[in-house]
């Protein structure tokens, strides 16, 4: 199974969770891969500067050697769960992806009903509130995943 984050340029939100939910799985034994991409992400893009430095203050080392993807480049397989930021990101993604693989947002996915808003040129700060956003999510994300 792989859980891929999608966001718009797969430079802050996206590669975010990715290494987040990788880190929090680490000493897991299941059997997840994590990825992320963006529906209009430049390939080979690296992360935002602020993205990177948010991590490392958590601990997370691993992000340096992210680059971006576009949505169209993922190889899905059946049973892939593909999480968007934003509603927008979920209606880009449906229809346009194999009726095995499930596509929702993290927070809707969560039952919870708010979209993770795009730091992207804003202030470290804004990319601190998002990590804190993030992390509780994809804590109870790590879980359910160990509950299947």
């Amino acid at each position: 199974m792989k859980v891929i984050f999608v966001c718009t340029g797969n430079t802050c939100r996206s590669p975010m969770a990715e290494h987040l939910l990788r880190d929090l799985l680490s000493e897991e034994e299941l059997d997840i891969e994590v990825e992320s991409a963006g529906i209009m992400a430049g390939s080979g893009s690296p992360p935002t500067p602020e993205t990177e430095q948010v991590l490392r203050e958590a601990g997370i080392e691993s992000i340096s050697s992210h680059r971006a993807q576009h949505v169209g480049e993922l190889n899905l397989s059946p049973g892939d769960l593909l999480l968007g930021m934003t509603d927008k990101h979920r209606a880009f993604l449906t229809g346009k992806v194999p009726p095995q693989v499930e596509v929702s947002t993290l927070n809707e996915f969560l039952d919870s009903r708010v979209d993770l808003s795009d730091p992207f040129g804003s202030d470290i700060e804004t990319y601190r509130r998002l990590y804190q956003q993030l992390k509780p999510a994809l804590e109870e994300l790590k879980n359910l995943l160990q509950d299947e």
